[in-house]
């Protein structure tokens, strides 16, 4: 049973923690593999030590929960505070609000379960601009921490306590156990409920959820419960280089460029937010698989007891690494999330060096003054309460206040008449008209079909001079016009005289082709991108020219654009087109000075009027059925 300290181990999280960092400066994009070293070294170190208390009869929950929050929390409470006022600073209310929430979330070490349901893809790119995104595993550690001892408590109490038992039929009964439960963790995670869905996005939810999680740290602990009982690896000096040398490859296996076509195979894509899965060879879910396995089979060795391995995990600067690893990973993202939201997303060599200069500094000064110095005691847990109070009672407010904290006139906000979800409220108002068309026969029938950016159309033609000539009526379907029910809805598409409908021409379905009143009225809506974050952009609000500052066209909606574009002909609605400058770029700002879109997606009510005007609406609709 694992007991003795392992430097080898230190040097593990050392390289993990090293690959997390890389991952995140989107250097190293299987960098995130890394956690799950994490996840079974976490698991190799406490399932053993609280086994062993239980059985002796010498485990407190309370206190092992007292220490594992006491290193967790203070660390976490400042984190969030210089969160805060960092988001002060320069945020806008909708991320600003949503830093709110993260940090209320984060102080209660259950990020992961906000991150669920919210954001959910954790490869969404949106994720590269919260600065908390990232402590989701603590949340998943938490809560492995008051789950599990509380299992075992009770199997220690019903399975182990019958009869006289010796040591080895305790530890074997514990091990078929712990052997059950890392089998339906690895089915929840398997879960064939979500295969009808991309499967990417699918693995983005299950990334955060405990019971898909457990056999990573389940699994640590069965080498460690079994170490002394495995048969010895340590004669075999290839094994523990070889093993290795594959862990790591996995985990860098990004670095290499497969070519998909030279495969003949056709690599899975996230979506147009992401493009994680374009270069590697197998899916998130074997690659989580292989990473677990690989780690399981490193940390059952001791590498600095092997002469080949020894000359890396001898290296005490790596082991130190590993030491201050939580506190290195509570800052990296935080730094280069503001980094990415305030200045660029772009990262210079120059830029790279002080990024990681500054991460250690700081990660360094609270692994030491944070981490180290602060032991649990009557006072220190006085002031953790008092600091959880505080900051969560701020970022409460400024929650409730939607994130406003100073007048934004390019978003038509105002701080004395705010609500939250004012954008959302009015990308939403669309909804209200998913239904049959009345029996008014003097105005046009007008179906929307699709998403979000569907519904941005409907917007944009009730701030059009045909908002009092039109009957507006709008299916929902979330890019899966499979789903579009022939029989549901077959009486509005009879009903239409004019349909648009966000989607590839290839994808809409035969009967609504048809069933339609007239084909040559129907239209397809175009994707738009606005950058990925006008943070950028707002922190030059007090400088000239402010107002016709422009982004980069993304090249992946461009293609995406020009292929619907291809597809559709004169019957698609360019939006990019409407908003492209001379020089290829761009513009975030309507003609009367507000955002086009807040979240560089969806439209801001002065997005949709600057659409109405620079799209020739009337032009679409015939004429003479207008004056019906």
């Amino acid at each position: 049973m694992a007991s003795e300290y392992r430097r080898d181990l230190d040097v593990f999280k050392g390289l993990a923690i090293i690959a997390v960092v890389f991952y995140h400066l989107g250097i190293l994009k299987s960098g995130y593999l890394a956690v799950d070293l994490f996840f079974v070294i976490n698991g190799f170190l406490i399932i053993p030590s609280v086994y062993r208390r239980i059985v002796q009869n010498t485990f407190s929950y309370r206190d092992f929960l007292k220490k594992r929050l006491i290193r967790f929390l203070p660390l976490v409470l400042l984190a969030s505070t210089v969160c805060l006022l960092a988001g002060s600073w320069n945020m806008l209310p909708d991320d600003y609000e949503n830093l709110s929430l993260a940090v209320i979330a984060s102080n209660f070490l259950s990020g992961n379960l906000l991150s669920s349901m919210t954001s959910k893809n954790y490869w969404n790119a949106l994720n590269d601009y919260k600065p908390l995104m990232h402590v989701w595993y603590l949340g998943v550690l938490v809560e492995f921490y008051i789950i599990f001892p509380l299992i075992m408590q009770i199997f220690e109490k019903f399975a182990l306590r019958k009869g006289e038992q010796t040591d080895e039929q305790k530890l074997k009964k514990t091990n078929i156990f712990l052997i059950l439960l890392c089998a339906l963790s690895i089915l929840c995670y398997l879960n064939p409920f979500t295969f009808g869905i991309n499967p990417h996005t699918a693995e983005g939810i299950r990334f955060y959820w405990i019971q898909n999680r457990f056999f990573e740290l389940g699994l640590g602990g069965l080498i460690g419960l079994n170490l002394t009982s495995l048969p010895s690896l340590s004669r075999h000096k290839w094994l523990s280089p070889v093993s290795l040398l594959a862990l790591f490859g996995v985990i860098c296996i990004s670095l290499v460029n497969f070519d998909a076509s030279a495969l003949g195979a056709q690599l899975p894509v996230v979506g147009a937010e992401t493009e994680y899965g374009s270069h590697l060879i197998l899916p998130p879910q074997a690659l989580l698989l292989l990473t677990v396995a690989l780690s399981c089979l490193a940390v059952a060795q001791n590498h600095t007891q092997n002469p080949i391995s020894r000359l890396v995990f001898d290296t005490r600067p790596l082991a130190f690494v590993g030491k201050m690893s939580l506190s290195l990973f509570v800052w990296h993202q935080i730094f280069i999330a503001f980094y990415r939201y305030y200045w660029t997303t772009e990262l210079t060599v120059l830029s790279t060096v002080i990024y990681l200069g500054a991460v250690f500094i700081i990660s360094l000064l609270t692994y030491m003054l944070v981490e180290q110095k602060i032991k649990s005691c009557k006072g220190a847990w006085i002031s953790i309460g008092a600091a959880e109070l505080i900051t969560c009672a701020i970022a409460f407010v400024v929650y409730m206040h939607a994130g406003v904290i100073r007048d934004v006139p390019e978003l038509d906000i105002n701080k004395a008449n705010v609500h939250r979800s004012m954008h959302a409220e009015y990308c939403d108002r669309i909804y209200q008209y998913d239904h049959d068309f009345s029996k008014d026969n003097k105005r046009l029938k007008v179906l929307v079909i699709g998403n979000s950016f569907a519904r941005d159309w409907g917007n944009i033609l009730f701030e059009s001079e045909m908002k009092d000539k039109i009957e507006l009526s709008y299916i929902y379907t979330n890019n899966a016009l499979n789903k579009l029910s022939e029989h549901k809805h077959l009486a509005r598409i009879k009903d239409s005289d004019y349909i648009f409908i966000f989607a590839q021409k290839a994808a809409v379905p035969d009967y609504l082709w048809k069933n339609a009143r007239n084909i040559d009225n129907i239209y397809g809506i175009g994707t738009k991108n606005f950058g990925q974050n006008n943070g950028q952009i707002y922190r030059h609000r007090k400088e000239p020219g402010y107002f016709d500052m422009t982004v980069s066209s993304d090249p992946r909606y461009e293609a995406l654009n020009d292929a619907w574009k291809a597809d559709w002909g004169d019957h698609y609605i360019d939006f990019i087109e409407k908003v492209r400058t001379s020089d290829g770029r761009i513009r975030v700002f309507s003609t009367d000075h507000k955002f086009i879109s807040q979240d560089c997606e969806h439209l801001t009510r002065g997005g949709a009027q600057y659409f109405a005007q620079a799209i020739d609406i009337r032009g679409i609709f015939d004429t003479g059925n207008a004056d019906k």
